[in-house]
């Protein structure tokens, strides 16, 4: 149980319950990141985040070094932060 990836569990017992996600405390203790967003429409918002270097950190972990995930999962963690490294090396995600 303690080496699941899966964020929640059901139980006919105790119906839905929370697990502690691998390494979540990387994520929980991040640095924070806020930037303007604006939708197709034109409406505007202010995300809030994790700073992108440690976003890039926690996929390429993801990627590498859980090996338990799913092929395809770890695929898409290393895609996800290339493409996160490639907005941040072009100067497109202002820190």
């Amino acid at each position: 149980m303690e080496d699941d990836p899966h964020p929640f569990r059901f139980s006919a017992d105790e119906g839905l319950w929370p697990v502690q996600a691998v390494c979540a405390s990387v994520l929980t203790s991040a640095p924070r990141f806020e930037h303007v967003v604006i939708s197709p429409t034109g409406r505007m918002a202010l995300m809030s985040t994790i700073a992108p270097a440690t976003f890039v950190e926690f996929k390429r972990w993801l990627a590498e070094a859980a090996l338990q995930r799913e092929v395809a999962k770890r695929r898409r963690a290393r895609l996800q932060a290339e493409i996160v490294q490639d907005l941040l090396d072009q100067g497109l995600l202002v820190v």
